[in-house]
């Protein structure tokens, strides 16, 4: 096989980095990688690697579950496989690599925005100007394939025809669209660059156009919203109006949500979910106890992660501005159905209790890995919560079944007096749980070790070969 390298250009000019054959090559944001990259917060810790498949003896690039993806040739791997052919380019967040097999001195190399990228292993000995094997940082550039330039200028809106309606490179108040990430009848998420601060931030629209009164009544809630300060609720830096669509500045999480670990790791253990669901109940009890603010709308998609195992809060205090000004002041249709507590359900009136009967729900999923309700329609389902039993597998402890059962009693009166009292019955529980897991994978998911998957494919043709994991 002849030898294959990662390009890229640095201060001094190009630089290579041989990619062995006989062993996995990982890229990430942690030391533990092959490749480090710095301070771009689009980096995973295990972002991706590059391995030799033995079958059809060519390079594999395989995307590690990344909150981001890994991009080639402008396509993006999300959990995927791609075969590598010479001159493919790679982009790892911001970052950019051109793979090639053999006379890497044949693609030419430009200058744009500098990133910064950590150590690479020992044993992975570079070529031409080498790069230090210390831990000191060293700044590299994003590269391009010859002949070939990097995109346009910010195009900045003089008019904005929809929330959804921005692309990669736009600019509303100083925010530089990356990309979109979801999009709902209620409004649609980016992910977004500010340029004066130099931060990546999510920038939130909403989707109706708003008159006076509710641009006013959004500034003023979210000036509230903006003095809470809780490890466990996200950041608002910033609110505004473009166009008459109102927009949230939120700090971005890197590490995704937690409906995005449900659905690759849950179940969890009990002590695994007791901490985390304690975690979200303490910043849920800060905002109410400190500030008059409840959710309503607590699900997984709202629980999110950054670099450190706390799960952060997203869109607390939404919900009376939302339900007034989408939904002619009816508030059970703003929340999800899956996690609704009964009362929402029957439009009467809804308070912290009903957050609680929301995180039982989550922490039913967890423990389980599904949800404790399923219809074949929203109407049925919505009736499930209010009149059916949740039924336990026999694999709980009765003490957890005990605090869900109380969590998500139908009657609020039932459920726990206040917050305070929630988290002293789980302290007790937690104090006495006897499970402990030789290694969490819960606040920091690693990529399962697995044998590589041995496939026969076809002939290789023009196009790239995607391969599910």
């Amino acid at each position: 096989m002849d030898m294959a390298y990662l390009i890229f250009n640095d201060q001094g000019g190009k630089e290579t980095i041989p990619v062995d054959e006989s062993a996995e090559f990982h890229l990430g944001r942690t030391n533990d990688n092959d490749l480090t990259i710095l301070d771009d917060p689009l980096v995973s810790r295990q972002h991706c690697m590059i391995y030799l498949h033995s079958d059809e003896n060519k390079f594999v690039l395989r995307d590690l579950n990344s909150s981001n993806g890994t991009v080639i040739n402008e396509e993006t791997l999300s959990g995927e496989e791609a075969f590598l052919t010479d001159g493919d380019k790679i982009k790892v967040g911001n970052a950019e690599f051109i793979f090639c097999i053999e006379n890497p001195e044949r693609f030419q190399t430009t200058s744009t925005s500098i990133i910064k990228f950590g150590k690479i292993k020992q044993g992975s000995e570079t070529q031409e100007n080498s790069v230090s094997q210390t831990h000191d940082t060293v700044k590299f550039r994003r590269i391009e394939l010859p002949d070939r330039q990097d995109g346009g200028p910010v195009i900045s809106l003089a008019k904005l025809e929809s929330a959804s309606s921005l692309t990669s490179g736009m600019e509303i108040n100083g925010y530089k669209i990356v990309r979109t990430i979801a999009s709902s009848e209620k409004a649609t998420v980016y992910l977004a660059f500010q340029e004066s601060v130099k931060r990546t931030v999510i920038l939130k629209i909403f989707s109706i156009r708003s008159d006076f009164e509710a641009k006013l009544s959004f500034k003023e809630l979210i000036q509230k919203i903006g003095r809470l300060s809780s490890p466990n609720i996200v950041h608002h830096f910033d609110c505004g109006t473009y166009d008459d669509f109102c927009y949230l500045v939120l700090g971005y999480m890197s590490e995704g949500s937690l409906e995005e670990k449900l659905s690759r790791y849950a179940p969890f253990t009990e002590k695994e979910s007791l901490t985390m669901i304690r975690k979200i109940a303490s910043g849920l009890n800060y905002a109410m106890a400190e500030h008059l603010l409840i959710h309503l709308n607590l699900k997984p998609e709202n629980i999110l992660f950054a670099d450190s195992d706390e799960p952060v809060i997203s869109g607390i205090g939404m919900s009376p501005w939302i339900a007034r000004y989408y939904q002619h002041r009816r508030t059970y249709l703003f929340a999800s159905p899956i996690y609704m507590a009964p009362e929402q359900a029957l439009d009467h009136k809804a308070d912290w209790r009903s957050d609680l009967y929301s995180l039982g729900i989550i922490f039913y999923e967890m423990l389980t890995g599904k949800i404790p309700f399923t219809a074949q329609d929203e109407q049925t389902l919505i009736n499930k919560h209010i009149s059916e039993k949740i039924i336990f597998p026999p694999n709980l402890s009765k003490e957890v079944v005990n605090i869900i059962r109380t969590m998500t009693a139908k009657d609020p009166e039932e459920r726990f007096a206040s917050w305070d009292a929630f988290l002293k019955a789980t302290g007790s529980m937690s104090s006495d749980n006897k499970a402990r897991p030789p290694q969490s994978h819960f606040g920091r998911p690693q990529p399962k070790l697995q044998q590589k998957t041995q496939l026969k494919f076809p002939s290789a043709g023009p196009k790239k070969i995607i391969l599910k994991k």
